[in-house]
């Protein structure tokens, strides 16, 4: 029976005044037509915690002219739904309902080459106007390369051109100097990201400072070379803004064919710490989940539900190499994000992980039977013989029920 206190505790649960819950049911009512609006369209977002699926509306913001630079979209979630400016998202285009990334791709859409990502945006501001928080995204039309600290850094991000007041080369009585200036936005991914940008494979963009050069073209034959003039990060925060000017090319430190300034050091040679990053960033390699067929053999395991390590039983992964005559080696190890494991703790729970090599691109993981493994997460990493091509993902234990 129903007592007046449970129909008082239903409706406290709409909300405590008539307009919260109003809002309560406009977020019902909006939830429930959400994938009929003709703006819907089914995104794929980068979190903390790796990419994921998301319902958006997608929406112009201005009208484009080729008189002005390329403009922002909005993209509006779900009601409640929220993520941090500065976020990547792939947004399929008008050829196709989806993105053009699909399968295995999915895990690691950064790994793909770079012509193959040109449905990427990031969000660069949020919109609290109107009653439902819309969020304005700009679209990536450029990987920015650059070098720091003899470490190699990439991220997608806008080059903008709508500030840019002179091209050309100025000359007075003594000199001659090129006076070009314009802007390139890229996301804060420390801010969107904290430390799992580095769990995620993300550059970190909080080491492009002053006087970093970049080399900003599409003709290999007359290379254009600029350089930070100034850095914005506050407004908004989770946007880096920069003002570039034209610098010079340097034909002993800057390579030409990879588009990356200060390569090689003032006696022409090598830096040593990014020798081998060129390689990994043009590679397709990637890990697999596979599972056993009816015949013994491996086959991806499609089912994203699946993709867990339950206690007691193998879990098969394969890796896919550039070259045949390659070999694959793998690590395993804890995620600790907070430092909460003891090292002898990290090492216990690194050992009950039995890794079994089946073949020259196979393994099985197969956790031990130990309840105090339930929800810790893993990260696999594989990379070639040589130590390049590194591929990684994420893998959870759960309970063998």
């Amino acid at each position: 029976m129903v007592t007046a206190e449970m129909y008082k505790n239903h409706l406290l649960a709409q909300g405590s005044n008539l307009s919260q819950i109003k809002r309560t049911q406009s977020d019902r009512v909006i939830n429930s037509a959400f994938t009929a609006d003709a703006q819907y369209k089914r995104v794929y977002i980068l979190t903390r915690d790796g990419w994921k699926w998301e319902d958006a509306h997608y929406s112009r913001h201005a009208k484009l002219s080729i008189l002005k630079d390329a403009v922002d979209y909005y993209l509006q979630f779900r009601p409640k739904v929220h993520y941090p400016i500065g976020s990547y998202v792939f947004v399929p285009d008008d050829t196709d309902f989806n993105i053009n990334i699909s399968g295995h791709e999915l895990d690691d859409p950064f790994s793909l080459p770079d012509e193959r990502i040109t449905q990427l945006w990031f969000i660069v501001a949020r919109d609290d106007a109107a009653a439902y928080v819309r969020y304005n995204i700009l679209k990536c039309n450029w990987k920015f390369q650059w070098i720091y600290k003899n470490e190699l850094y990439s991220c997608w991000g806008a080059n903008r051109s709508a500030n840019s007041y002179t091209s050309g080369k100025w000359t007075d009585e003594i000199s001659s100097s090129l006076d070009n200036l314009t802007a390139a936005w890229v996301p804060d991914l420390y801010y969107a990201y904290g430390n799992d940008m580095y769990t995620l494979n993300l550059g970190d963009t909080r080491t492009i400072m002053h006087e970093q050069r970049f080399m900003l073209t599409n003709n290999i034959l007359d290379p254009k070379v600029y350089q930070v003039t100034k850095v914005i990060d506050l407004n908004p925060s989770g946007i880096i803004k920069l003002s570039i000017k034209q610098d010079e090319l340097n034909n002993k430190t800057d390579n030409i064919q990879l588009r990356i300034c200060d390569y090689y050091t003032d006696s022409g040679d090598q830096k040593t710490e990014t020798t081998q990053h060129p390689q990994m960033m043009k590679t397709d390699s990637h890990i697999q989940w596979m599972t056993l067929n009816d015949d013994g053999e491996l086959e991806p395991l499609i089912d994203k539900s699946r993709q867990a390590l339950y206690i007691g039983k193998n879990s098969y992964f394969e890796y896919t190499l550039p070259y045949s005559d390659m070999k694959s080696e793998w690590n395993l190890h804890i995620i600790d994000k907070n430092n909460e494991y003891t090292e002898r703790e990290t090492s216990y729970y690194n050992g009950l992980m039995k890794i079994t090599v089946l073949d020259n691109v196979s393994i099985s993981i197969k956790p031990g039977k130990a309840k105090s493994l339930i929800g810790k997460r893993f990260t696999l990493t594989a990379t070639d013989n040589n130590g390049d091509n590194m591929s990684s993902i994420i893998l959870e234990v759960v309970d063998d029920d």
